[in-house]
């Protein structure tokens, strides 16, 4: 079953940082099927289609990196990199994942975690997520 893990986030935290939000029906505590999903949207638009039901006024459901996919993922990724022309463009996983979810072809869910969000895709988040592993348990 594919899915991605989801934090709490706040209006205030969104407005100020470009993260993945999804919105999903609730299934248990803590898991939920996903309704819909963007990469980094304006808290406009989470406010108007981003919203969880259960969840409090100007709360979001942030994705952060930890996935499970099957097989299908992969056609979706083919699929776009010959819609825009092979590897010259950067493919985002985010717009697969709308791809796949658009299809219906399986439920996809979001387990909602603890953790903190790093981006590590800039050199100071890869600076701080180093030094939140250097922290951990076992690493000096």
């Amino acid at each position: 079953m594919p899915g991605m893990a989801v934090r709490r986030w706040s209006a205030s935290s969104l407005s100020g940082r470009r993260v993945g939000v999804a919105s999903g029906q609730p299934l248990e505590d803590n898991v939920f099927r996903c309704m819909r999903l963007a990469e980094k949207p304006s808290l406009a638009e989470a406010r108007a289609r981003l919203l969880t039901p259960g969840l409090e006024k100007d709360q979001f459901l942030a994705h952060f990196g930890i996935y499970v996919f099957g097989p299908e993922i992969f056609v979706c990724l083919d699929e776009l990199m010959a819609e825009r022309g092979g590897m010259e463009d950067e493919i985002e996983l985010a717009d697969a994942q709308v791809m796949l979810l658009a299809r219906q072809a399986m439920d996809y869910y979001l387990v909602r975690v603890q953790g903190q969000a790093i981006d590590a895709g800039c050199p100071a988040g890869y600076a701080a997520a180093w030094r939140v592993l250097g922290q951990s348990e076992g690493m000096g």
